[in-house]
């Protein structure tokens, strides 16, 4: 009933976000930007629009906090699932490990700690626009799903490793790992080139899309 986004259009307006992130945001001869312009909010933003086209979420939050009566801190999930008044998955992306090489087990396990704190209880979002107060409960079955866009900017050996000790927290934390190869922030090669040399893990999009319907 949605109007699908195929997993390599996803993939080419990754790549075209990277590319657009190089460059000035007022374009100008005389202006050459060192730094890229930092993605990770954009491609949150896309993500959500291509979960939006492939599951039967009601609402998708994007980067909004959460309170939870009895804990002080709000909570900044990159992306909450919504259907009817119930909260039913989180999504954490990363557009790949290199930042924090080691980290994925320590994430999963904390993430676990945090769901099971959570779970079962009611919370409140407030609208990024309208800062109206929306309500719902964490549903008790709640999955949190960390989504690597690229398995790259790591060792293949650590990645691994990392990946098996994380897999005892399954199905409640789960790691999918979208695409393969080159990396989609790969310089001096055109959209086409790029788009050939990258491998879509369509197995990883097709079971993250089925947990989260």
């Amino acid at each position: 009933s949605f109007m699908y986004m195929k997993e390599n259009e996803f993939l080419r307006r990754v790549i075209r976000l990277y590319h657009t992130a190089r460059k000035a945001s007022f374009p100008n001869k005389k202006i050459r930007r060192g730094r890229s312009h930092t993605i990770a909010s954009r491609i949150e933003d896309l993500f959500a629009l291509f979960l939006s086209k492939n599951t039967e979420a009601d609402v998708i939050y994007v980067d909004q906090p959460i309170s939870v009566p009895s804990f002080k801190k709000q909570y900044y999930p990159d992306i909450v699932l919504v259907r009817g008044k119930k909260i039913f998955a989180f999504c954490d992306l990363k557009t790949d490990m290199g930042f924090n090489r080691k980290g994925l087990f320590s994430l999963s396990r904390k993430k676990c700690a945090w769901l099971k704190q959570i779970k079962g209880k009611k919370c409140k979002i407030r609208d990024g626009i309208t800062k109206k107060d929306h309500f719902y409960s964490i549903n008790r079955s709640v999955s949190y799903n960390i989504i690597l866009i690229s398995d790259q900017n790591i060792n293949s050996a650590l990645l691994h490793s990392q990946l098996n000790k994380a897999r005892k927290f399954k199905p409640a934390i789960e790691i999918f790992i979208l695409t393969s190869g080159e990396h989609p922030n790969t310089y001096n090669i055109s959209i086409k080139k790029l788009m050939n040399k990258i491998c879509i893990n369509y197995n990883d999009f097709k079971k993250l899309i089925k947990k989260l319907n």
